[in-house]
């Protein structure tokens, strides 16, 4: 089935409003760098997770510059329950350091800039653009591209692809999702929620 896009783009809102998970970082009104922090907790864990267990660090680093003035121990402590804490915590401090020297402490609201910093994959970017910065890009994971595919013929895009958010293709089919939208951000998690139902249901 090849759906309207915009079609699609306001059946998102519209279940974000009626059904959509509810996690913190949705309810609540977070800086920019909360927002990539948040999306970057989401690598390769489970929403509900970051949602218990990522709260207390994201709150307390509202900028780049307080994250750094946390001790390694405490962030490593803190996200311990997530996976990967060592990891996650390495590429964080240098994600923060990076906006520090390069961007003055702000997020960018380019994709090309967003991407150069080490640590930030496209998803990331994506997810950043659209939530902290109200851009109509389409956080695009596993889930999603499975999803969109199952209703949209070829989209001429794919989460393979590490720097997507620069293609062509990708853009102009944002562009037409968020088209008729009245929230951007509502749009996307109703897409990120309708997305995991649909994975969900099809592992029945």
């Amino acid at each position: 089935m090849d759906l309207d896009l915009s079609t699609l783009g306001v059946t998102c809102e519209n279940y974000y409003k009626k059904y959509g998970r509810r996690f913190f970082w949705r309810v609540m009104d977070l800086t920019p760098f909360q927002v990539l922090t948040t999306e970057f907790l989401l690598w390769k864990t489970r929403a509900e997770n970051v949602d218990k267990y990522g709260r207390d660090l994201i709150l307390k680093a509202s900028t780049p510059e307080v994250l750094l003035e946390i001790p390694v121990e405490k962030i490593q402590e803190s996200i311990r329950p997530l996976g990967l804490y060592r990891r996650r915590t390495r590429l964080l401090v240098r994600i923060a350091e990076t906006l520090v020297s390069e961007y003055d402490g702000i997020v960018p609201k380019d994709a090309h800039e967003l991407l150069s910093i080490p640590g930030v994959g496209s998803y990331v970017t994506a997810a950043t653009l659209l939530f902290a910065h109200d851009l109509p890009y389409i956080p695009l994971d596993s889930n999603v591209e499975t999803y969109l595919s199952s209703v949209a013929e070829n989209l001429g895009f794919s989460v393979e692809d590490r720097r997507y958010p620069l293609r062509d293709e990708y853009i102009e089919f944002s562009r037409k999702f968020f088209n008729k939208v009245r929230s951007r951000k509502y749009a996307g998690w109703g897409l990120l929620d309708l997305a995991s139902l649909h994975r969900r249901e099809n592992k029945k």
